[in-house]
C-alpha cells in the first residue's frame, strides 16, 4: 500500500477506536432516578412478600439519592445508592407516631423489607424490589 494510504487507513482506525472509547465511558452502565423515571412519581406499595398491601397507603418518592414517604402511621426517609440494579439503602429514619397494632405491625414489616432491598427491576409503572432473601416488594405508580 501507498504511504499516503496507510496514513489515511491509520487516521481512520485512530478515530474509530478512539470514537468507541469515548462512547462507552460516556455511557456508563450506572442507573439513575432520572432515567429511570424514578423521580416527580409517587409509587404506591402494592405487594410485599406474599402479602397485598392495597388499602395500607404506603408510599415511596425518590428524589436525587433520597427515598422517602409515608408507612402506614409515620413517615420515613433514607438516602440510598443505585448501580446497575444493584441498591444499597442507608439506614433508615422515620417519625415516632404511635397508631392501631395492626398498622404498626405492618408499617414494621414494610421498613424491615425496604431496608433489606438490594436488587430493582423498573418500568414506567412499576418498581420492584428484591431483598437479600429474594422477598419481592411491588410498588405502581400513583396518578395523582
Amino acid at each position: 500500500l501507498s504511504m499516503s494510504i496507510r496514513k489515511y487507513l491509520i487516521t481512520i482506525l485512530t478515530f474509530l477506536i478512539f470514537s468507541i472509547s469515548f462512547s462507552s465511558d460516556n455511557h456508563s452502565h450506572e442507573k439513575n432516578n432520572e432515567t429511570l423515571g424514578m423521580s416527580k412519581t409517587t409509587w404506591r406499595l402494592e405487594y410485599i412478600s406474599g402479602n397485598t398491601a392495597s388499602g395500607k397507603n404506603i408510599t415511596l418518592d425518590i428524589s436525587g439519592d433520597r427515598m422517602n414517604g409515608f408507612s402506614g402511621v409515620n413517615t420515613y426517609s433514607t438516602n440510598y445508592t443505585l448501580k446497575m440494579d444493584d441498591v444499597s439503602i442507608s439506614r433508615i429514619g422515620s417519625t415516632k407516631k404511635a397508631g392501631p397494632k395492626e398498622l404498626m405491625d405492618f408499617e414494621n414489616f414494610y421498613l424491615n423489607h425496604l431496608q433489606r432491598v438490594k436488587k430493582l427491576i423498573s418500568n414506567t409503572d412499576e418498581l420492584i424490589f428484591l431483598t437479600d432473601k429474594n422477598e419481592v416488594l411491588i410498588f405502581r405508580a400513583h396518578k395523582h
